[in-house]
C-alpha cells in the first residue's frame, strides 16, 4: 500500500475512512490493533522535542498530514492502557495528528503490554496540566531558524 500521495487531504481523508479494517470499540488486548478517537488518547510524557530523532521538525509532519501525502495510516501510533485510559508511547506523532485533524478523527492504535521496560518513560500526571490531555513542545527554534528548517528536508522521511 503507497501511504505517500498527491492529492487533497479531503481525498486522503476519504480514502483513510473507506479503508477502516478495524472495528472502533474493539476489545483492547496487547498486540491488538484497533481504531480509537484523537481526543480519546492521552500523552505519556509532560514534553517532547520540537525535533523527531531523523532532524525533521513537527510541523513537517502536519503538514505532510493535511496536504494529505502522507496518510494518518503510515504512522506506527503504539499505546498502553493504563488505569482505563489509552496512553500513546508515540507521542512526537500523535502530538501531529492533533495539530493535523480533528478530535473525532479515527486513528489505528497499537496496543502494547504495560511493562517494566515502559514504565520508567511514562511521566504520571503527564503534561503541564496533568491530564495527560496536553504536553509541552521543547527545543523550539528561533523565527529565522523555523524558517530554513521547514524548508530543508534534512535526514529521511520516516518520523520516529
Amino acid at each position: 500500500m503507497n501511504v505517500l500521495r498527491q492529492g487533497t487531504a479531503e481525498g486522503a481523508a476519504e480514502d483513510f475512512l473507506t479503508s477502516n479494517l478495524l472495528t472502533p470499540g474493539a476489545p483492547r488486548s496487547p498486540g491488538e490493533s484497533t481504531r480509537v478517537e484523537l481526543g480519546d488518547l492521552m500523552f505519556s510524557q509532560d514534553s517532547i522535542s520540537f525535533w523527531f530523532q531523523n532532524g525533521r521538525p513537527l510541523p513537517s509532519l502536519i503538514n505532510d498530514l493535511k496536504s494529505g501525502r502522507l496518510l494518518p495510516d503510515a504512522l506506527d501510533i503504539r499505546v498502553v492502557q493504563w488505569e482505563g485510559s489509552l496512553h500513546c508511547l508515540s507521542n512526537r506523532r500523535l502530538y501531529c495528528l492533533k495539530k493535523a485533524l480533528p478530535r473525532s478523527f479515527q486513528v489505528r492504535v497499537r496496543v502494547v503490554p504495560m511493562s517494566s521496560q515502559i514504565m520508567p518513560y511514562m511521566t504520571f500526571p503527564a503534561g503541564p496540566s496533568g491530564t495527560g490531555r496536553d504536553i509541552t513542545v521543547r527545543d523550539q527554534p528561533t523565527l529565522a531558524d523555523r524558517s530554513r528548517s521547514l524548508s530543508s528536508n534534512r535526514g529521511s522521511p520516516g518520523y520516529r
